[in-house]
């Protein structure tokens, strides 16, 4: 093979032990020069085969450049007699075009105020990379000493060694120079054709693991048409010579860009005329003719139509990075559609983005003036993407693929579920303790949002600042969670500023939580005529509480003329008795408990809470915590209803599935059901000791807007509200814009997300499970296609 010399940011990279028994695209027959030994007849032979080659290569080269040359003139003299207005660019200096025409890439690159450096590297098969590293001199490295958003541009090689030797020492080495472990790839044409090559099954799907995103531009993967032409060895000598020695750059450029506007039928109608030529200065590149055998060989692209194999089920295992896949509607070289729809059959592939430029070509994507505003800008600036979420750990949490939390995370590149781990809570949002990242880029959400604030919108980040203002959640409860309250905001001010080594913000934590499965939890306190009756009928509670504690609250709670703030202290009185219990005191009355329910001497009173005992003293023997099924409501909530927990309320869930949204905060004040720490005291004097019967803790939804098969949960709060959208097969439902950012996750089924970004261009993004989560940004409308399975979302969102 003749090593590439044009490559960019590679280095050495360590050799890898690389699985070649089963190959995405069999090599082509035509390699088998290879292994024949080098004796004085077999280099005599070759080197008449390569110069008999060569005559022929450029005889043909010479009538085709002449054909394309008399057709490119006969063009030009039709625009020069019915000439044709282009668009003139703001940008476009006229100082640009006094730019000399060179081969010395650094040339330009210092006219726009960056560098190159020229770099040489060794792939793990022993050849040397002649490589092009930009730079842009005016920019600081992070504090960490890493460089900021390396993208690894990849040119038009079509060589089998660049997927599975070029390509990964490429990404190791700009990995190892920049400091990131995942970095971007971007390629285009027959570079995104390699890579895809390379990340497929048996070749070399370990790269996917390093890099956060792959852009294809006009990836050359399925063919359309292509006139092909070519030699032995080298592919078409004379084309390296005409680069190497013409003497005048101009009419090598002209000749370069006559010959492939002829054979690949291109067109410079979104170009920038002037810069055509300069262009074509660095084209054709020079490869070699092992190389296009892969493309065009018996056995190869041309024959089967696609440079993957088509009859194998699958190309791409999970660790394919999320793609992004740009091409235009008047490129006759490839066929992307057909690229798309086989991508949607894959089950381990995210493709976060699919734009087809309708008036774009080929190579509009590098060539056209508005290029960057067609592909770059529009990928970098989206405001709806996919989000990685974090799973948590905690012993309450349900176990391995039980638990919806573990289903959810395996969306999550790198996630490896582990059917003996507890799988509690799945974090999306900005919380430092778990931020979300960007699928396509690895930046954390609370970053990119300090990067581009407009897509909180100009209230919210007004009132709430640079950040959102919610941490969203789902939560698969397997085991009771501590008897817990949260502060209202002047409490959180000054616990923090007693105890910042425990309450570790100011911010009060509203909660509500949405049932997924059923649910069953304690919140706010049960009516007082029933703790009443539980303290006369329970003696073990009445115990507990302590007999002139008991007396004076059931007194109270009789008599008529009693004052709601009288009673309110009593409850006070009788929490606090029970939450300061003396272990011991505890341990002996839920011995006695226990053995009399499991004797079945339980009274008819007791019957709905008897099974809620057993099951809270299996779980956290001779806990305090468990009396509170004697002053606690056990709420139950069916899949899609909701409770509101504010602040000061008492609560605990108990077990099932859940959707949780809450204030951005870590104030949490405990006092049963847990090992974590306690501060009984505080709970205690923070509650507002409000009660009522269970179903009035459950909050009714409203409809969404003009929506037609979205709930609206909206609680008393700023900090946000839910929408739940369920839609059946096939079903579409449309949300309108909000002011302010949101985030969103797919709890079952399938389908598509489609939107319109702010330039006006349609994007559609496959939901292909459950578990995806994305971010939307302000005054985005989306809207939600169900598949054949319908389709479950949750949103959470914040308008001011």
């Amino acid at each position: 093979m003749a090593p590439p010399t044009n490559a960019p940011l590679v280095m050495v990279g360590n050799a890898s032990i690389v699985d070649r028994t089963r190959r995405a695209f069999p090599p082509p027959l035509h390699r088998r020069w290879i292994s024949c030994p080098w004796t004085f007849w077999s280099r005599a032979k070759f080197s008449a085969t390569q110069a008999f080659a060569a005559l022929v290569s450029s005889a043909c080269l010479c009538v085709v450049v002449s054909w394309a040359f008399v057709r490119e003139l006969r063009l030009s003299i039709r625009g020069w007699i019915n000439p044709k207005k282009r668009p003139a660019y703001e940008w476009d200096v006229p100082r640009k075009t006094k730019e000399r025409y060179t081969k010395d890439l650094g040339y330009y690159a210092r006219e726009v105020g960056l560098d190159i450096i020229d770099e040489v590297a060794e792939t793990d098969d022993g050849f040397l990379l002649r490589i092009h590293k930009i730079e842009n001199p005016r920019q600081e490295r992070l504090p960490d000493g890493r460089g900021l958003a390396p993208v690894l541009l990849v040119p038009d090689w079509t060589l089998e060694e660049l997927a599975t030797h070029d390509l990964p020492a490429m990404i190791d080495h700009v990995s190892m120079t920049t400091g990131y472990s995942k970095i971007t790839l971007l390629a285009h044409s027959q570079g995104a054709g390699a890579a895809f090559i390379a990340l497929a099954q048996g070749m070399r799907p370990d790269i996917g693991e390093k890099l956060s995103g792959f852009i294809a531009m006009s990836p050359a993967c399925d063919w359309d048409s292509w006139v092909r032409l070519f030699g032995v060895m080298d592919f078409i000598p004379l084309m390296q010579w005409s680069y190497d020695y013409v003497p005048f750059p101009v009419f090598f450029a002209t000749i370069g860009y006559a010959m492939f506007a002829y054979l690949f039928g291109w067109t410079d109608a979104n170009w920038l005329l002037r810069r055509k030529t300069k262009q074509f200065r660095f084209t054709p590149t020079p490869v070699s003719s092992s190389s296009l055998f892969w493309w065009c060989g018996k056995g190869g692209w041309a024959a089967r139509g696609c440079s993957l194999d088509t009859t194998l089920p699958r190309w791409f295992d999970s660790g394919c990075p999320p793609l992004a896949i740009y091409w235009g509607g008047k490129d006759t070289l490839i066929d992307t559609d057909a690229l798309v729809e086989r991508l949607k059959t894959e089950p381990d592939v995210t493709v976060i983005r699919t734009v087809k430029q309708e008036q774009a070509e080929h190579c509009d994507f590098y060539y056209a003036a508005d290029a960057l505003e067609w592909c770059f800008s529009s990928f970098f600036a989206m405001s709806v993407f996919q989000l990685i979420a974090g799973a948590q750990s905690y012993d309450w949490g349900k176990i391995g693929s039980i638990s919806p939390v573990g289903q959810y995370a395996q969306c999550s590149p790198g996630f490896q579920l582990d059917e003996s781990k507890p799988y509690a809570e799945l974090w999306m949002g900005t919380h430092p303790s778990m931020a979300s990242k960007l699928l396509s880029s690895g930046e954390t959400l609370k970053n990119h949002l300090k990067s581009r604030p407009e897509l909180l919108g100009d209230k919210v980040r007004q009132k709430f600042g640079d950040d959102l203002p919610f941490l969203f959640k789902v939560l698969a409860i397997g085991k009771a969670l501590s008897i817990q309250a949260h502060p209202d905001k002047e409490l959180a001010r000054r616990l923090h500023a007693e105890r910042p080594d425990v309450y570790k913000d100011d911010n009060h934590k509203p909660e509500m939580a949405v049932a997924i499965t059923e649910f069953s939890g304690f919140c706010g306190f049960l009516p007082v005529e029933t703790i009443a009756q539980y303290l006369s009928m329970v003696e073990e509670f009445d115990t507990v509480v302590g007999k002139e504690t008991s007396e004076a609250f059931r007194h109270v709670v009789s008599k008529e003329e009693s004052t709601q703030e009288s009673i309110r202290v009593c409850l006070k009185d009788v929490f606090a008795r029970v939450m300061g219990a003396s272990d011991d005191l505890v341990r002996m009355e839920l011995e006695k408990l226990i053995k009399r329910y499991e004797a079945g001497k339980e009274r008819l009173v007791e019957k709905d809470v008897k099974d809620v005992v057993l099951e809270l003293n299996r779980q956290y023997p001779a806990d305090v915590g468990i009396f509170c099924v004697f002053l606690l409501n056990v709420v139950k909530l069916e899949a899609g209803q909701a409770m509101f927990l504010a602040a000061n309320d008492p609560h605990a869930y108990i077990y099932g599935d859940i959707i949780e949204c809450m204030a951005t905060s870590d104030n949490v004040v405990r006092a049963g059901l847990t090992p974590k720490l306690r501060d009984v005291p505080t709970l205690v004097s923070m509650l507002t000791y409000k009660w009522g019967p269970a179903d009035s803790q459950i909050m009714p939804p409203t409809k969404f807007r003009s929506t037609s098969h979205t709930t609206l949960y909206d609680p008393p709060i700023d900090e946000f509200s839910v929408v739940l959208t369920d839609l059946g097969a096939e079903t579409t439902e449309v949300h309108e814009p909000i002011d302010g950012p949101s985030i969103f996750i797919a709890t079952k089924g399938d389908g598509t997300l489609r939107w319109k970004e702010s330039d006006g261009k349609e994007s559609e993004l496959r939901l292909q499970k459950a578990g995806f989560v994305f971010f939307i940004g302000a005054g985005v409308q989306v809207e939600f296609s169900a598949g054949h399975a319908g389709l479950t979302i949750y949103r959470a969102f914040v308008e001011a």
